[in-house]
């Protein structure tokens, strides 16, 4: 009797067991009960994977509300602390991607991009040449 293990044997559960067990999980995840108990056995497969996905969007979306707090705290503890002449801290000019870019989306923004810089580039050399034409038309006036 020393060292020897006792076991008890129990039935494995039946069907109806584990049916009854599991109905109240899927009906949180809100499958119907005509469904469950009356409908095609594969839907249970649907419906868990259907509430995995809208658990991966939640997650996904309170994830990025945090992003979007961290983001708004640090601006704002950042320009309360920031030294003086330092170019203050600006929150997010848009929101974060909610997808990947396509190909196509990405060189449209790139061209956006190179775009706003030839212009940014031509407004500073027409400022440019209007003080240099000032300048000169003031010189010309001293002579």
């Amino acid at each position: 009797m020393v060292g020897e293990v006792l076991t008890e044997e129990k039935e494995p559960p039946t069907f109806s067991e584990i049916f009854d067990e599991q109905c109240p999980y899927y009906m949180a995840m809100g499958m119907p009960l005509n469904e469950f108990w009356d409908g095609d056995p594969r839907l249970v497969i649907f419906y868990r994977k259907a509430f995995d996905i809208k658990q991966d969007l939640i997650n996904a979306w309170e994830w990025r509300m945090g992003v979007y707090n961290l983001t708004a705290f640090s601006t704002v503890i950042g320009n309360a602390f920031r030294k003086k002449g330092l170019k203050p801290l600006e929150y997010l000019e848009k929101p974060l991607p909610v997808r990947e870019q396509t190909e196509a989306e990405k060189k449209a923004e790139q061209q956006r991009q190179t775009e706003a810089f030839i212009a940014n580039l031509e407004r500073k050399k027409m400022l440019r040449d209007a003080m240099k034409e000032q300048k000169d038309a003031g010189s010309d006036k001293t002579s």
